[in-house]
């Protein structure tokens, strides 16, 4: 019989990213993306109720090829990026969701992604809080948020407003060898 040699378990510290920015979303093109969540939430393979999404939620793939979503994902990287913040990374999937009232995201990560983010459509109250950085955010429309993928984040309660409408993203590291 094979003997286990070595067996380590314990938490390490790791280093953690969290950048939040504000687009100017044309009316035109939040309407679109908003109609387009709508739609998605219908369509067979949609994810409503079954992710940690306690709402409405559109294919995983939904939104990973939309022109008007990639125009707003580059503008974002783009003013990180010129400002310093160099994050080297490939869109992997973009879905859309609506939280009506009374719906949640439970709290849950996107490990093994090394970077996830969201676009804000809607104007809410009902902050995503980020127990592991001790930041919490009010969602409104054009906020663009990006994070470490293994930081847990969600809703303490379910929503009591108007619905909110979101984009929200994982992206795989692109390794540069300098």
């Amino acid at each position: 019989m094979i003997e286990i040699e070595k067996q380590i378990e314990r938490t390490i510290p790791r280093d953690v990213f969290y950048y939040q920015l504000t687009l100017d979303i044309d009316k035109k093109d939040l309407q679109y993306l908003k109609s387009k969540i709508d739609k998605g939430i219908k369509e067979k393979g949609n994810m409503s109720g079954v992710t940690n999404v306690k709402g409405n939620m559109t294919p995983w793939l939904f939104f990973s090829r939309d022109e008007v979503f990639q125009k707003y994902l580059k503008i974002a990287f783009d003013t990180f990026n010129n400002q310093g913040i160099r994050l080297h990374v490939g869109l992997k999937e973009a879905w859309g969701v609506r939280v009506d009232k009374k719906q949640w995201t439970a709290f849950h990560d996107h490990d093994p992604n090394w970077l996830a983010g969201i676009l804000y459509l809607s104007d809410t109250d009902l902050p995503i809080i980020f127990k592991d950085i001790n930041v919490q955010t009010k969602p409104k429309v054009g906020k663009f948020i990006v994070w470490s993928g293994y930081i847990h984040h969600g809703n303490e309660e379910k929503n009591p407003y108007d619905s909110k409408y979101a984009i929200a993203f994982n992206c795989s590291e692109i390794k540069t060898w300098e």
